[in-house]
């Protein structure tokens, strides 16, 4: 009876482990993925802005966006949090941070003088290496 028993113990621990609610926030984006996927939408408006598809205004509320969520960086990735994300390091995390502030005001400048190539270039920088400091193998 004992021997059924201790066979029955891992079984009985593994659904009653199925059993429990999930913590309110599973499933839900997290504020990093939710800045991450707002400044992908805006790279894209500016993308169709340096092909001649998207409008001057759109441009210049994608821009600034982008420009707005840069400076917010810090905040939602601070260095010492760096241990949470594998593909991070805290020099990854600090470089990134100023290689967007410093990229996306240009950017911007030439979406306000209406310069399609110019921000065209200055969005292929901001990619290359604001985006690409932290995103080495590409991002979508």
């Amino acid at each position: 009876m004992t021997s059924r028993a201790l066979l029955l113990l891992p079984a009985f621990l593994l659904f009653a482990g199925c059993s429990r609610t999930p913590p309110p926030h599973a499933g839900k984006p997290t504020p990093q993925a939710e800045m991450m996927r707002q400044m992908l939408a805006d790279v894209k408006t500016l993308r169709s802005y340096g092909k001649g598809v998207a409008d001057q205004g759109r441009a210049e509320t994608a821009a600034s966006d982008l420009v707005r969520l840069s400076n917010r960086l810090e905040t939602l990735f601070p260095p010492e949090i760096a241990h949470q994300y594998v593909e991070l390091t805290p020099d990854m995390i600090r470089g990134g941070i100023t290689a967007m502030r410093d990229l996306t005001e240009p950017l911007l400048g030439s979406v306000r003088a209406q310069d399609r190539e110019g921000a065209a270039l200055a969005l292929s920088r901001t990619e290359r290496d604001g985006c690409g400091f932290c995103h080495l193998h590409g991002y979508e």
